[in-house]
């Protein structure tokens, strides 16, 4: 059984009388609750964004991470175009292999079937969905 260092997070009050900034283990934000909320926030959606990627890399196969990574930039950096949302990223295959966890072969072989059932159209530098 292997030991995972841990990091813990411990919000308490400020002992001194004069000092009543909010604290997060020994870090004083001295302008109050709304910049410690901010980074609760900020931090909670990091460990969000890796807990989804671990359950996807655990949870489904293949051509089910390569098909939701575009669908997920399309949301976040797609263009509309006439037939569709259009993916204009320099992003490789080798590159894309690298953000769903899979060898450049299986990801080539999952765009070309996604292609052939016309959920995807593929061009030289960009993907559009349809």
């Amino acid at each position: 059984m292997a030991v995972i260092p841990t990091v813990v997070v411990t919000m308490m009050p400020a002992v001194a009388e004069e000092r009543r900034a909010p604290r997060i283990v020994g870090v004083e934000f001295p302008r109050g609750r709304a910049v410690m909320w901010r980074v609760i926030t900020v931090l909670s959606e990091y460990i969000r964004r890796k807990d989804e990627a671990f359950a996807d890399l655990a949870f489904h196969d293949i051509p089910g991470r390569v098909a939701r990574k575009p669908l997920e930039l399309a949301s976040s950096r797609g263009e509309a175009v006439g037939s569709g949302t259009q993916i204009r990223l320099p992003l490789s295959q080798q590159s894309l292999a690298g953000l769903v966890g899979a060898s450049r072969e299986n990801v080539n072989r999952s765009l070309r079937r996604f292609a052939s059932l016309g959920l995807i159209e593929i061009g030289r530098g960009h993907i559009t969905i349809p």
